[in-house]
């Protein structure tokens, strides 16, 4: 008996995935598969990419599809009742036309057509979809040069009962299969001001990105769900009730962190960005110190008045300087000043050009070399 050959192929984190798309793919305007487990941020991904680029972003689930909707049925208007070939009238044209109208407009330099769930589509759905990926067409209907295509769906095991894309379909994607990696996460978490107890809680424990236990997951979406449900709630959610959301194993885990913080005094964090100083004692307490350094990042990001902003920046400054510096917590900066730039970068509170060219950031880049400039590369 013949061995059966494994193809091992190797996979993007979410951060390289989107680099890929804005710097090769869209340019190029080479479609793309993005595969990957459920919750890990596929759509997500596009979504941002369109926001920060100004683009005009739409989407539809493919697996809702029919290929009726797809293909188009035969309608024979009054002025053509005596022509042999009938007119087809599609339900997905007016999706595409919504593209193309935003590009032909002038508003919009760019538009980007997300079809979701393509592999959870049926088979003659996806045949259908040939045209409108290989020749960028449906029936009469030409798309604009400037509407990029790219599709997303689960993988094979994550049993969610998904199709292999027939071979001429996938061979005209470039085919992604993107791979969690805790870090970009964390940058990304950081980016869309998720709560801190969650960012810090994944910083100490990345075992937790993704779990699944009894049908409950934890993934990156859910931790988005928890960090919603936790900002918003009238009431602080109970540990069944978190259980709910991100599993019962890192419920668990969680929940115990909680209670962990939950002794923190909120007012000596904000004596950290007032006064530079605060009586936490964060000796050998690293679970203590992640979290007051994405609550201090997020605050400070949250301050649009300059010289206050500055003023503030430089206080945070003086209390890492003391606090981390034993040697064995310098590993710490690099996070805690990530928080602070990914916040800030996102929110446009403060220009951050402004900010490093401030002498309190000029001397602490010198101290601290390796990892501000680790963090600055983004």
């Amino acid at each position: 008996m013949k061995e059966k050959k494994v193809v091992v192929t190797q996979g993007l984190s979410l951060l390289e995935t989107k680099d890929f798309l804005v710097n090769c793919l869209i340019p190029s305007m080479k479609p793309a598969f993005l595969r990957g487990t459920i919750g890990i941020g596929k759509s997500s991904i596009i979504k941002q990419i369109a926001e920060e680029n100004g683009w005009f972003y739409i989407e539809e689930r493919a697996s809702r599809l029919t290929p009726s909707e797809v293909a188009g049925l035969p309608f024979i208007p009054e002025s053509q009742k005596d022509s042999e070939i009938p007119e087809s009238r599609y339900t997905l044209i007016w999706f595409l036309k919504k593209a193309q109208d935003a590009v032909e407009s002038g508003k919009y330099k760019k538009a980007i057509v997300f079809l979701d769930e393509i592999n959870l589509a049926p088979q003659s759905v996806l045949f259908s979809l040939y045209s409108v990926v290989l020749d960028r067409r449906l029936g009469e209907y030409k798309l604009n040069e400037n509407i990029y295509i790219v599709a997303a769906g689960n993988k094979s095991n994550d049993k969610s009962f998904v199709f292999e894309l027939p071979s001429a379909l996938k061979a005209r994607f470039a085919v992604i299969d993107i791979d969690p990696n805790l870090d970009d996460y964390l940058k990304h978490f950081m980016a869309k001001d998720i709560t801190p107890s969650v960012i810090a809680f994944l910083k100490q424990n990345p075992q937790y990105l993704t779990t699944e236990v009894n049908d409950r997951f934890a993934n990156p979406r859910s931790w988005e769900s928890l960090s919603d449900v936790l900002k918003s709630a009238k009431r602080t959610p109970r540990s069944v009730e978190i259980s709910i959301i991100i599993g019962e194993v890192a419920g668990g885990a969680f929940n115990a962190y909680m209670d962990f913080i939950s002794k923190i005094d909120p007012k000596e964090i904000d004596r950290i960005l007032e006064e530079g100083k605060s009586e936490i004692d964060v000796t050998k307490k690293l679970d203590v110190l992640y979290y007051i350094v994405t609550t201090s990042g997020q605050k400070l990001s949250n301050i649009k008045d300059k010289k206050l902003h500055i003023e503030r920046l430089t206080n945070y400054m003086k209390w890492i300087n003391k606090t981390f510096d034993q040697e064995i917590l310098h590993g710490l900066v690099s996070f805690a000043i990530a928080t602070y730039i990914e916040s800030a970068k996102a929110k446009n509170n403060v220009q951050l050009a402004s900010i490093i060219s401030t002498p309190v950031w000029v001397e602490f880049r010198q101290k601290y070399a390796v990892d501000v400039n680790a963090v600055l590369s983004f």
